[in-house]
């Protein structure tokens, strides 16, 4: 073996007490908003290191998300067309078992960011928006986004 991948190889047995133990000392120094500020924009660098290609239609979405979210362990997903909104549901997604049961009011904003960049690299344009819809997740629970278009603020 050499040094290189020593040094470089994955090493996924620790990992979770380690993510466990900054989410904890994140959630002790910033609010609500800030994590999930902070964990959006982990989601959008996320989406920089696999991006969905041959992306044609909602159906071919859900299919390269799914599979790109299975590869990783991190849940799948089901899409649903609705007259004004594009209704994302994440299952079986890892947060509890990354950052504790605590954070799920927060932690989902990971995959906000992550669906967002995904969405506006296939062309969903200005003035739509991806939003989770509810924060207040139950462990177990899919997760609700929803691309719609923007409120105008007056």
């Amino acid at each position: 073996m050499s040094k290189k991948y020593q040094k470089t190889r994955p090493r996924v047995l620790g990992a979770p007490e380690a993510i466990g133990a900054l989410a904890d000392v994140l959630a002790t120094q910033l609010s609500h908003e800030e994590l999930r500020a902070v964990f959006y924009s982990v989601g959008t660098k996320l989406a920089e290191s696999f991006a969905l290609e041959q992306v044609e239609t909602v159906g071919d979405f859900e299919a390269k998300a799914s599979q790109a979210l299975l590869q990783r362990d991190w849940g799948w997903i089901k899409v649903e067309e609705r007259l004004e909104s594009l209704d994302i549901w994440l299952n079986d997604a890892p947060l509890q078992a990354w950052f504790g049961e605590a954070s799920l009011i927060w932690s989902a904003a990971i995959f906000e960011g992550l669906f967002a960049s995904w969405l506006q690299s296939l062309g969903a344009g200005e003035g739509l928006e991806l939003r989770q819809v509810v924060t207040e997740v139950d462990p177990g629970e899919a997760i609700l986004f929803r691309l719609s278009r923007q409120l105008k603020s007056s």
